[in-house]
């Protein structure tokens, strides 16, 4: 069961989804790049962008330190996009949504996924002050060196 600060996350992520401008795509997989400056450490924008994907309810299918990808499935199990999100060596946070089927035409999806994905990532990394930084980063290192595994 959700809890209901996911639920009330979850509305306001599908209204602002709603107002979002789509740039339509032509090509054989199309897809739709955008990047972001991010002054976070690669492991602690991946874990951000981890937990993104699981309040977009996007199947996650891949993570390392400084990258992650997740599938973003329609509600009539259709259409599927791979979002992919990588740090780059610059601090860049690059986004990038593709069309998984063999269609010419995203209709505006693969713009609608980047741009609803960077709107979350950035709201939640405004919401994190130094301490709880901190902290995750802590929880990450601790994860990491398996300290609590039993």
């Amino acid at each position: 069961m959700l809890t209901e600060n996911r639920r009330s996350m979850e509305t306001k992520l599908k209204e602002i989804e709603k107002q979002i401008k789509r740039t339509h795509h032509f090509a054989w997989s199309p897809k739709h790049i955008e990047t972001i400056k991010t002054d976070l450490k690669p492991r602690l924008a991946i874990y951000l962008t981890e937990k993104i994907f699981e309040q977009l309810d996007w199947e996650i299918v891949y993570q390392s330190d400084s990258e992650a990808e997740a599938y973003y499935l329609d509600r009539f199990n259709f259409r599927r996009e791979k979002v992919s999100v990588a740090v780059t060596s610059n601090g860049q946070l690059e986004v990038k949504s593709e069309s998984t089927g063999n269609e010419m035409w995203d209709q505006g999806r693969n713009s609608k996924r980047v741009r609803l994905f960077l709107h979350a990532f950035q709201e939640l990394a405004k919401q994190q002050d130094s301490d709880s930084l901190k902290a995750i980063a802590a929880d990450i290192e601790r994860e990491e060196k398996w300290e609590d595994y039993h």
